[in-house]
């Protein structure tokens, strides 16, 4: 954990600050004190953020002094706990951390000092989101996040300030939505090399969806103890979703609420690593020859880690496990058509032949500037179009308009689609006067300024490339969704339009965040002051379409709702890929 200095409201008129951080307790769960005094440039905490700036390299900041002070016995008490309960096992100002009680401070990170400087701080954050948010559902949606801020202004403690912004933000449904933090990394923040995703328990009793072991790319004690179709049941006794709805600071999701469940099922890992949770995963037996059969209760193999005692009292008695490092960009897919190493990273595309089918794999729709080679390969794999089409965007982490125009462009033809109409918030009512001075405003869409916020994206016009666009408009596709989110939205909703044979698998809809992002500026040197969408957007079939409704909060669901089945994954079995390969076998 990391205790931040903060702003204390104390200046003087010749340029010194004071900085605080609030009472702590010195040592974390009693055994652990500080260990380095870290100074930070404000100007390098986010380069993004800063990109379009000049940092001065000439600039210091002099230190007067320290001072620390004892302020007598701890706030939390030095006690084993279960984030589960972590409320009553560590009290108001505690958070668990590794199955030890934590002060929130040192976990979350300390709030503003005085009821002034956290309201202040508060009205800023709610004034901002107001102003900017331009989803019209999260707009929809505000009141609930000011409800939640609102209650910070007098009950919070470190424990809860952050993680309750954080909570408020989700509750707009805006995918492009990230709240402030303070937290610079949180403690053993890894998923230990192990992946789990929503999947269909079918060979358990009782079956249905629930967070299934995919794979392992490390070797840890962890890691090994686990097969491909193993089940997550409970976490400290609890199913695993009640869990997560509980530890919720913890498993972030801020999207179209029916994918909830998919997300959640890939962060429990993580979030069970950093509380010191035990899991307990279910196993059916397989003898490796014929079709597996359901379980009878009795022939259940149980696994069960306790993460506080195989990682958890390692780290307090000062012996962090090697392992304890082990980290996966885990990707959504059982299966992959291509074995890159970097099968995995953001700008990756790669394609395979399996007889008539072509899968193409990407994980988002990057900048041309920053990834020629994805613009290049999927030319190479869509420029003469294959038979039948597998696009698999199970990782969909976004992008730019540009690269869905041209990948879309590609698998379309001129007539599926119009054009998109992209709004920002705006002041007064979007009436028909208003509407018609947009639609008249002739300012290309990457000049907003000049037509009052708004933007039209023509399809087809906007890749950029002197390539043949609609060479693959005929052919039959398959998309593959599970995480997608941004420009992979815009790359489902457009599927939905293409007149080719087109089908949707997935576990859940998309995330539905329909529009253009922005930052938001840090105000106490926090490590990121969060973002906000600024736009929505509303889809125009043709152009002389009645008018449609704002997509934001709206994610693509898919045509046909499939999950990776147990009974699949102990053969080795991607489903998904099967039933895309099903369905094009008919086309």
């Amino acid at each position: 954990g990391v205790v931040t200095l903060l702003p204390t409201g104390r200046a003087t008129d010749d340029g010194w600050i004071e900085l605080g951080s609030g009472p702590f307790d010195f040592a974390a769960a009693g055994t652990m004190g500080p260990a380095h005094l870290t100074f930070r440039d404000v100007q390098h905490i986010n380069e993004d953020i800063m990109s379009y700036a000049t940092a001065d390299p000439q600039a210091r900041v002099l230190l007067d002094a320290l001072e620390i002070r004892d302020l007598g016995p701890a706030l939390v008490p030095t006690t084993t706990c279960t984030a589960f309960d972590e409320a009553s096992d560590c009290g108001p100002e505690g958070l668990c951390a590794l199955g030890r009680c934590v002060d929130g401070a040192i976990v979350a990170g300390p709030m503003p000092q005085t009821a002034s400087l956290r309201n202040d701080y508060l009205t800023r954050r709610l004034n901002e989101f107001k102003m900017y948010q331009g989803g019209r559902t999260p707009q929809d949606n505000m009141p609930k996040f000011e409800a939640i801020v609102d209650e910070l202004r007098d009950n919070a403690t470190a424990a809860t300030f952050w993680p309750e912004i954080q909570r408020g933000s989700e509750e707009l449904w805006d995918g492009h939505t990230s709240p402030p933090t303070l937290s610079y990394g949180p403690h053993a923040a890894t998923n230990l090399g192990i992946c789990v995703h929503l999947g269909e328990a079918d060979l358990l009793p009782g079956g249905g969806p629930a967070p299934m072991f995919f794979e392992a790319t490390s070797t840890n004690p962890v890691a090994a103890a686990l097969q491909d179709g193993d089940v997550l049941v409970a976490i400290d006794g609890q199913p695993p979703f009640q869990w997560a709805d509980r530890v919720q600071r913890l498993i972030r999701y801020n999207g179209d609420p029916g994918g909830y469940q998919m997300m959640a099922a890939a962060a429990l890992v993580k979030a069970a690593t950093q509380t010191g949770a035990t899991l307990t995963f279910h196993r059916c037996p397989y003898g490796g020859s014929g079709p597996p059969t359901a379980c009878n209760p009795n022939e259940v193999v149980i696994v069960t880690l306790d993460l506080a005692a195989l990682l958890g009292d390692p780290v307090w008695l000062g012996t962090l496990p090697p392992w304890a490092a082990d980290d996966e960009e885990c990707d959504f897919r059982f299966r992959r058509a291509t074995g890159d190493a970097d099968v995995r990273e953001y700008d990756y595309a790669g394609f395979a032949d399996e007889g008539s089918v072509r899968t193409l794999i990407i994980n988002g729709v990057p900048f041309y500037y920053t990834a020629e080679a994805w613009w290049q390969t999927v030319h190479d794999a869509l420029g003469t179009p294959p038979t039948h089409f597998i696009l698999d965007q199970r990782k969909g982490r976004g992008g730019v308009i540009n690269a869905v125009d041209f990948l879309m462009g590609l698998l379309g033809k001129p007539q599926d689609f119009s054009h998109m109409r992209i709004v920002p918030w705006l002041d007064r009512e979007l009436d028909q006067t208003l509407w018609t001075a947009f639609l008249t405003c002739s300012s290309p869409w990457y000049v907003p300024d000049e037509c009052g916020g708004y933007m039209e994206w023509v399809f087809g016009q906007e890749a950029n490339v002197e390539v043949d666009l609609w060479v693959a408009g005929d052919i039959p596709v398959a998309v593959l969704n599970s995480f997608d989110v941004s420009g992979n939205d815009f790359t489902s909703k457009l599927a939905t339009y293409r007149s080719g044979p087109t089908r949707i698998f997935g576990p859940a809809p998309t995330y539905g965040a329909f529009g253009p992002i922005n930052r938001l500026p840090i105000h106490l040197d926090e490590p990121s002051g969060g973002s906000v969408q600024v736009f929505d957007t509303i889809f125009m079939q043709a152009s002389q379409d009645p008018l449609g409704d704002f997509e934001t909060s709206k994610g693509v669901p898919p045509d046909q709702v499939v999950m990776q089945r147990q009974s699949d994954a102990v053969q080795g079995i991607d489903t998904l890929i099967e039933a895309a390969k099903q369905w094009l076998a008919t086309q």
